[in-house]
């Protein structure tokens, strides 16, 4: 082992899980020196393009990540793509002492319906409108006006496109979103945003904030039906033996927004529960299950599928097809001596930025822990 290799590690993902990663090993291995890889020009992933525009405070966390990019011990390596060589993970074990993958979950899971292969659907994904909307490259935007748009999930990504679908155009002028995607947005004229969900309100995965900030809002109509929140004895039951957990706290937010009057010259965000989307009719129409064996036509004008995302496969790796992650125990990469994970690829497309900083000190102890006892 030549001393170089014996000193170095290699983080690909320059994205928060990686970012965290790097500023944790500064932490355990100070006197070690890093190569930080990235696919992109730029490093921060979702944070930079992933966050909504009108939630600047959100990116307040740059100057915490920023600290990984510029450490005197740290080489960012832009524009580079992992996983064949000259840079397959194999090689990268040549040269660095440990490999610590952090390359997130960016492949958007689609609707698995007929209909859902048609041709010219103004069909995006959620991840294509955050893309869209913070100005980095996306697929072209599908359609020019839009009155009727239908999201698909009922999760902050959801929650995000219809908060600047439903704002007033002005009122996006003073945020940080792209330009044409301010433009667009003004020519869109959306009325309506209803988004659809499979489960009950008890097991909707908003975040309370992010709830709390569409039903206080003034900016919009919103629209919850009471029948929509009556619960199953199971749902009351859980509810009970959990009063704290955040679910609990969602459906206090719901039922503040029953029965709300409809200001005129207001989008309408609309809530719908214990929905399915079965067929893709047209471009201008789905099909959605409310009941069993019951069916309504539903007519759009864009559909966003916000249903979550899986991790890219990594060439050489196992890889677990179930779960979307890379298969691990406590971020040691199953059967990969010296291979390591953090961040969306490692749990899988769940949970806030924080989270990345506990998958970080855990994965990295795992490592400081290899690192001092000679595994690796």
């Amino acid at each position: 082992m030549s001393q170089d290799r014996s000193n170095r590690i290699a983080v690909v993902g320059a994205g928060p899980a990686g970012c965290f990663v790097v500023l944790e090993v500064l932490k355990k291995l100070p006197a070690v020196h890093i190569d930080l890889y990235d696919k992109r020009p730029v490093p921060f992933g979702l944070v930079a393009y992933g966050v909504a525009p009108d939630h600047c405070r959100t990116r307040r966390i740059l100057r915490v990540l920023d600290g990984a990019i510029t450490h005197p011990k740290v080489t960012f390596h832009p524009d580079t793509i992992i996983g064949e060589a000259p840079h397959a993970v194999a090689d990268l074990l040549h040269t660095h002492r440990a490999v610590i993958l952090c390359t997130g979950a960016e492949i958007p899971v689609t609707l698995d319906v007929p209909g859902r292969d048609g041709p010219d659907l103004p069909i995006w994904s959620g991840l294509d409108f955050a893309y869209w909307a913070n100005g980095h490259p996306s697929p072209p935007f599908p359609v020019v006006d839009a009155p009727k748009v239908v999201v698909v999930g009922h999760g902050n990504v959801a929650l995000d496109a219809a908060r600047l679908l439903a704002r007033p155009p002005e009122t996006l002028r003073e945020t940080d979103i792209a330009p044409q995607a301010l433009r667009q947005l003004e020519r869109m004229q959306t009325k309506t945003i209803t988004l659809l969900g499979r489960r009950g309100p008890a097991q909707s995965k908003f975040g309370p904030e992010e709830l709390r900030e569409i039903a206080e809002s003034d900016l919009w109509n919103v629209d919850v039906r009471e029948e929509d929140l009556v619960l199953t004895p199971e749902e009351i039951a859980w509810q009970e033996a959990n009063p704290h957990h955040p679910h609990v706290f969602n459906l206090e937010t719901f039922r503040s927004m029953v029965g709300r009057k409809i200001k005129p010259g207001l989008s309408t965000i609309a809530f719908r529960f214990h929905t399915r989307v079965t067929r893709i009719v047209s471009p201008l129409q789905i099909t959605v299950e409310t009941g069993p064996d019951q069916h309504t036509a539903m007519d759009y004008n864009l559909l966003i599928e916000a249903i979550g995302h899986r991790a890219r496969p990594i060439p050489g790796l196992p890889f677990d097809e179930a779960r979307g992650i890379l298969p691990n125990q406590a971020g040691r990469v199953e059967g990969s001596p010296g291979v390591y994970t953090s961040g969306w690829i490692k749990r899988g497309a769940t949970g806030l930025i924080g989270h990345n900083r506990k998958d970080a000190i855990e994965t990295v102890s795992c490592l400081f822990d290899d690192w001092n006892n000679g595994v690796i």
